[in-house]
């Protein structure tokens, strides 16, 4: 019976070397799938976050634009809303009654000085640079 046993024995261990051996396969196959996956993911996180570093880029060099223009017109509103003024001012006074080409150029200056004015204006309402300029930095933040 000690030979029946003793083959008995090995059969069970090389039935058990057999069933490490696919064992160890199989957590080895299932390495390999994991760090794919890893691999895959990190791939997945790389791309998302230069997306992610491009459209804040992208605001905030578009908020630069939008904050220099909404400056430009301001201050040209505010200047050539000064000048209409004083121009009109100048006009209708009787300092240059007696200067006819001053008067000319007075008299047409204002008229153009305001409608330069109201263009300005105009393309600062349309064009919403102050706003825009704003929505975009709290979207980069």
């Amino acid at each position: 019976m000690t030979t029946t046993d003793d083959q008995g024995r090995e059969v069970a261990r090389g039935a058990a070397k057999e069933a490490t051996r696919e064992n160890t396969q199989k957590v080895r196959e299932s390495h390999t799938l994991k760090d794919e996956q890893v691999k895959d993911q990190q791939v997945k996180d790389e791309y998302i976050r230069v997306r992610y570093e491009d459209a804040i880029n992208y605001y905030w060099d578009s908020s630069k634009s939008n904050k220099r223009w909404y400056k430009i017109t301001r201050s040209l509103t505010v200047i050539l809303g000064a000048l209409v003024t004083l121009s009109a001012s100048l006009s209708s006074s009787s300092m240059l009654a007696d200067n006819q080409v001053m008067k000319a150029v007075f008299d047409l200056g204002t008229p153009v000085l305001a409608a330069t004015l109201a263009i300005i204006g105009g393309f600062s309402h349309s064009f919403q640079w102050g706003s825009t300029w704003q929505n975009m930095v709290l979207t980069a933040q």
